[in-house]
């Protein structure tokens, strides 16, 4: 997975100045001078001139791993949206998701049983247009967050992917459980997939579908981005998950948004 493909796709042109030749590339409606790309493509000044200069906004725009290539003031990865704001980003991953969501309900049934390679599939569904490394599982070390909040994932967390094929093997083939063993099982489930941290992007979304399939599949609603309208308590119980083994606090919470929904359902079907 190489990053020139991507690189390229942000060349706006070359120009030549006295003896010197100036390579530009765009980000955000704006220009910025960087190495030559594959192919030189000569252009007037001129056509340059609507566009506002600034200095490189990627870290590590030399590297050839794109998972490297990073905004230096949002740490957002390179893009084929060539944008380094994260709400251009959320834009387009929420109609996605919106998208993806239909797909699961209309392709998998209760028989299908969810494979970490069928995640992958909707990691690529999600995240392709958007990211070079959609559906491939990361290939870096990360880090993020900071003091209490600070998470590190080291590559070789997903030495653990098997488990986690184990844990989906066995919510497929769970059935007529009670809502607190449902939400134990999809809570243990989210814990150790956060934990492993798969994708270097959109692990969260990802977690949070498998969580909603494995609901309807069981009759409950889906909760969705519901489970973190309260960040800070969705991140603390997580935490008790993937550093204890102890995921009864984020089931608790799973368990609670499942009542709320149901509960909604029932008075908004009684007016």
């Amino acid at each position: 997975m190489e990053s020139k493909k991507i690189k390229d796709s942000y060349y706006m042109g070359s120009i030549r100045i006295d003896s010197n030749t100036k390579h530009f590339y765009i980000t955000n409606n704006f220009i910025f001078e960087a190495e030559p790309p594959t192919i030189v493509v000569f252009i007037e000044q001129e056509e340059l001139r609507t566009y506002k200069m600034k200095a490189n906004p990627w870290r590590n725009w030399m590297n050839k791993n794109p998972e490297l290539i990073i905004a230096k003031r949002t740490g957002l990865p390179i893009n084929h949206l060539k944008t380094t704001r994260n709400s251009n980003i959320n834009k387009e991953e929420d109609r996605n998701l919106v998208n993806l969501y239909s797909y699961v309900i209309d392709e998998f049934d209760s028989q299908h049983v969810i494979t970490m390679s069928i995640v992958s599939d909707w990691h690529y569904r999600l995240f392709n247009g958007i990211y070079p490394f959609a559906g491939n599982y990361r290939t870096v070390d990360m880090q993020k967050g900071k003091d209490s909040t600070a998470m590190t994932w080291l590559l070789r967390f997903l030495d653990n992917i098997p488990e986690l094929d184990n844990l989906l093997n066995s919510l497929s083939k769970a059935s007529n459980l009670s809502i607190k063993d449902l939400t134990f099982k999809i809570s243990e489930f989210i814990c150790e997939f956060l934990f492993i941290h798969p994708y270097r992007e959109g692990n969260g979304r990802l977690s949070r579908l498998v969580a909603d399939y494995f609901l309807v599949k069981n009759g409950f609603p889906p909760i969705g981005a519901n489970l973190t309208v309260d960040p800070s308590a969705y991140i603390e119980k997580l935490h008790i998950g993937y550093k204890q083994k102890d995921y009864e606090p984020l089931s608790g919470l799973i368990t609670e948004k499942v009542e709320k929904a149901i509960l909604l359902f029932e008075k908004r079907n009684t007016h």
